[in-house]
């Protein structure tokens, strides 16, 4: 009996134990938290549809638009002690993507055309040590985008509404994955893009 006893309380325990995880790097979700801190210093975005620029074939060009992202890469819970030399103490982002959702054509009833921004999708590889903050730039209104409508109405010359202005709201998610355990974690931040034909500096 005593035997008996002994062999089902193991089995219990062993039964919890896979229930929970197990121990170590399996019973939590992951050793940190990838985060984004603000992006273009927390200011929307104005992007410009097209820059003149008389020493370019065409008169001018349409310009790839970066801002400044700020990540940190806190500890999960509290208990852990981490550096960036242990085995999970960075996490790798491996790729964005933005997804556009236009809130606002301005004027309205101006003759834009139905909204159809297509999401993009970059790959990155950019390290974010454990209880740092990492800034990078990254392109957020690619110069493919704009020849999209209604953007693409914006165009000087060509634009039916070259005078206007579209307001987007740009989703982005991050991907990722923790060093040393490959563990893949995803996040996702807001921001918005103005969009219009904005006057060129001499």
């Amino acid at each position: 009996m005593r035997s008996s006893a002994a062999f089902i309380l193991i089995a219990v325990a062993a039964l919890g134990l896979a229930l929970s995880g197990g121990c170590g790097e399996n019973a939590i979700e992951g050793h940190t938290r990838p985060t984004l801190l603000s992006i273009n210093g927390g200011a929307p975005l104005h992007a410009d549809v097209f820059v003149e620029d008389t020493t370019v074939t065409g008169g001018g060009y349409i310009p790839e638009e970066s801002v400044e992202f700020v990540f940190a890469n806190p500890p999960s819970q509290r208990f852990l002690d981490l550096t960036p030399d242990d085995p999970y103490g960075v996490f790798i982002l491996d790729s964005y993507t933005v997804r556009y959702e236009v809130l606002q054509m301005l004027p309205t009833g101006s003759g834009f055309s139905e909204a159809n921004l297509p999401a993009v999708s970059a790959p990155i590889h950019l390290g974010l040590p454990v209880n740092a903050e990492v800034t990078t730039a990254l392109v957020l209104a690619p110069a493919s985008l704009k020849l999209e409508p209604p953007i693409l109405d914006l165009m000087p010359g060509t634009g039916t509404v070259p005078y206007g202005e579209v307001v987007v709201q740009a989703e982005i998610t991050f991907t990722g994955h923790e060093q040393g355990s490959n563990r893949s974690q995803s996040f996702e931040a807001v921001t918005t893009i103005l969009f219009a034909n904005y006057a060129d500096e001499d």
